[in-house]
């Protein structure tokens, strides 16, 4: 019930505790200051089973299912622009042995010496992919809820629970979290607003993502027109960068190839990267 339970959250780098210890909420998102918010769920699915407590005994009672249903949507109000994280529209492309790297904030706020938000990544492989992916980069109490990545920087997943050992972690795959999304239609308006701002990267990755929300006929002609004018103009900026380069001119080549990965991004800018570790 969201009314129930104060919900915050800090930027990472933030300071999230007062000189007195106590937690800030003056430089947080949350919900008591309507500045987080909600904003989608999975059903509760809930089943009569027996749990074991810390002291020995067992309990028996409804409890929530450890499934693809441990997630919740929260929605920020920011006062300026912030760069997300390219989230996986599947797991298709990961395999046992895969590095993954766990980001959170391990045992919650308690451990938050110098008062500060920072993050604490983990380093694991995957250990293999049913339902969920299983890893064995440590997950703790205050990892939940956050992405796991792939060795290209993607979140495959969220991290959840447990089995027994920090090292045998579940984490949920990434297409769960997709469902939650806004529809494709906010998302294509929202990846067709990015490309108007010259933000591309952002475009093109928010194309991916409202396609895997099942766009209409109309808006999937939308989205690959989008990409098919993007990914044109990349095309023409690396021959630019290339004419340059041919000519002598790798001062000039060098900053043009810049420029491509940073407003493409490692996804899309990979051949400017290539490029331009070339060219040094």
């Amino acid at each position: 019930d969201p009314k129930s339970v104060l919900v915050a959250a800090w930027r990472a780098g933030s300071d999230a505790r007062t000189e007195d210890n106590l937690l800030d909420l003056t430089t947080s998102f949350n919900t008591r200051h309507k500045t987080l918010s909600i904003a989608g769920a999975p059903p509760d699915e809930m089943e009569e089973r027996e749990a074991a407590l810390d002291d020995g005994t067992t309990l028996h009672g409804r409890f929530h299912k450890q499934n693809n249903g441990d997630l919740a949507l929260l929605k920020a109000t920011v006062d300026a622009p912030v760069r997300p994280i390219p989230l996986a529209v599947d797991s298709s492309g990961i395999e046992k042995l895969d590095p993954v790297m766990a980001l959170g904030f391990p045992s919650g706020t308690t451990v938050l010496e110098a008062r500060r938000a920072e993050t604490s990544p983990s380093l694991g492989e995957v250990r293999k992919i049913e339902d969920t992916i299983l890893i064995t980069a440590a997950i703790v109490p205050g990892n939940s809820g956050g992405p796991v990545f792939d060795l290209h920087g993607e979140a495959v997943g969220v991290s959840t629970r447990i089995y027994d050992d920090p090292s045998l972690g579940a984490c949920i795959q990434s297409r769960h979290v997709i469902g939650l999304l806004p529809s494709a239609a906010i998302l294509v308006r929202a990846a067709i607003e990015y490309g108007k701002k010259g933000i591309p990267w952002a475009a093109l990755d928010g194309a991916r993502v409202a396609e895997a929300r099942g766009p209409t006929e109309a808006q999937q002609k939308e989205i690959e027109a989008l990409r098919e004018g993007l990914l044109a103009d990349l095309d023409r900026r690396m021959a630019e960068a290339k004419a340059l380069s041919d000519g002598g001119d790798k001062d000039r080549a060098r900053k043009a190839l810049q420029g491509i990965l940073t407003e493409f991004g490692d996804r899309w800018g990979k051949a400017a990267a290539e490029a331009l570790g070339r060219l040094r």
